[in-house]
C-alpha cells in the first residue's frame, strides 16, 4: 500500500472521481487523431509570461499554457478554472510532466495514487487539492464521450503514457 501522509487529503475524492468518470465513461478503446494516446504531455505551452492569478479566466490567463487551450479551459470549466489559483495551476503542471494523467476512466485510481505520491508532497499543493479535482471533474464531465476522456484534450494536447497502473499499481497489486 502507498504509505502517504498525503493519502488522507483525498481519502473522500477517489470515490467521487471514480463515480465521476464510470458515470461519463467514454468509449475507452477510442484513439484519438489516428493514434494512442501514447504520451502524457503538457498542455500545449504558450511561451508568453502567465499573467497574474485574478480568478477571471476570461480577463487573464495564469498558466503557461497556449491560448488556444486556454480559451478552451475558460470556455468549459470557467467556475473551477476560476477557483484554481497559482498552486493549483502548479499542481495541474505537476500532474502533466510526471505523467499522472490517464485517459482510461477505468484507471482513475491509477491516477490518483500517481497524482498523491507525486505532486500532492507539500503544503501548498496540499491546500488546492479539492480545487484540482473540481477543476479535472468538470474536463471529464464535459468531454465527449465517444472520443475522449476529458474536455480539451485536443486543444491543449493532452496524450498519455498508458503506463501510470504499472508505476503506481494497486496496494493490493490489482
Amino acid at each position: 500500500m502507498l504509505e502517504s501522509p498525503d493519502m488522507g487529503l483525498l481519502q473522500g475524492l477517489p470515490g467521487y472521481l471514480v463515480a465521476t468518470m464510470l458515470f461519463t465513461a467514454c468509449n475507452d478503446s477510442k484513439q484519438m487523431d489516428g493514434g494512442t494516446h501514447a504520451d502524457a504531455g503538457a498542455p500545449a505551452v504558450n511561451q508568453e509570461t502567465p499573467d497574474p492569478f485574478t480568478g477571471d479566466c476570461s480577463s487573464a490567463r495564469w498558466a503557461s499554457v497556449s491560448d488556444k487551450c486556454w480559451s478552451c479551459f475558460c470556455n468549459t470549466c470557467k467556475d473551477s478554472l476560476n477557483a484554481c489559483n497559482l498552486d493549483c495551476v502548479k499542481g495541474i503542471a505537476c500532474a502533466n510532466e510526471n505523467h499522472t494523467q490517464v485517459g482510461v476512466a477505468a484507471d482513475v485510481s491509477c491516477e490518483i495514487r500517481a497524482f498523491t505520491a507525486t505532486c500532492l508532497k507539500d503544503a501548498a499543493a496540499q491546500a488546492v487539492a479539492g480545487q484540482l479535482v473540481a477543476f479535472d471533474a468538470c474536463l471529464i464531465n464535459a468531454h465527449t464521450p465517444a472520443e475522449h476522456l476529458r474536455a480539451c484534450e485536443e486543444e491543449c494536447g493532452f496524450v498519455y503514457t498508458n503506463d501510470v497502473c504499472q508505476r503506481f499499481p494497486a496496494p493490493d497489486g490489482g
